[in-house]
């Protein structure tokens, strides 16, 4: 997880980055605690959304209401990945690119994803520096509701929000957490160092 960083460092150098936020929606959290930690200076807040737990610590995967095999192949992890995600796809679905991206390669990507968040990520949480703006439905179907605020009480610094209604994900509760809390948060910044 923590090469993640070293890769998103070319596009911060080749666009000259003095500083910027991050937001990860459910799988991207631990990609964005990468960046973070890569960043500890140029990356000033982390928002999470929905995100996936710190499954790489043991209290936090203890919780996690779902079977985990940690030396599972990558075929092995590409068959669950089919099987979670696309047993039964719709003619509609299956012509969506976002689909098609996903299934691509016997769902490698998805497979790869399922692997690494359960293993040493490279870093701790406890080393991200930054304010990490989190929120979690307590009505999240996906990922366990106890294992964000879990992952939360990891880091140093996380204002931890729980959504009291509310799927894993939607536009709508997405653009919610863009409006009250990313914005508020950039504006006040903002105000500071106008």
């Amino acid at each position: 997880m923590a090469e993640w960083g070293e890769i998103v460092a070319v596009l911060v150098d080749e666009l000259g980055l003095s500083h910027f936020d991050v937001l990860g929606i459910s799988s991207g959290a631990p990609y964005s605690y990468s960046i973070g930690y890569k960043f500890p200076e140029k990356a000033r807040n982390i928002f999470v959304f929905s995100g996936t737990p710190a499954l790489y610590d043991e209290s936090v995967l203890a919780l996690w209401p779902y079977p985990v095999n940690k030396t599972a192949s990558m075929p092995e992890l590409e068959k669950l990945a089919h099987d979670l995600f696309f047993s039964n796809p719709s003619n509609e679905d299956l012509a969506r690119d976002d689909i098609k991206d996903s299934m691509m390669n016997n769902c490698f990507g998805i497979a790869q994803d399922l692997k690494l968040r359960c293993v040493d990520w490279g870093f701790k949480l406890s080393n991200i520096k930054q304010t990490v703006y989190m929120q979690h439905s307590q009505e999240d179907n996906q990922v366990a509701f106890i294992t964000a605020e879990m992952t939360a009480k990891l880091l140093p610094n996380c204002r931890f929000e729980a959504r009291q209604h509310g799927e894993h994900f939607s536009i709508e509760s997405l653009e919610d957490f863009i409006r009250t809390t990313i914005s508020k948060c950039l504006a006040l910044y903002n105000s500071r160092h106008d």
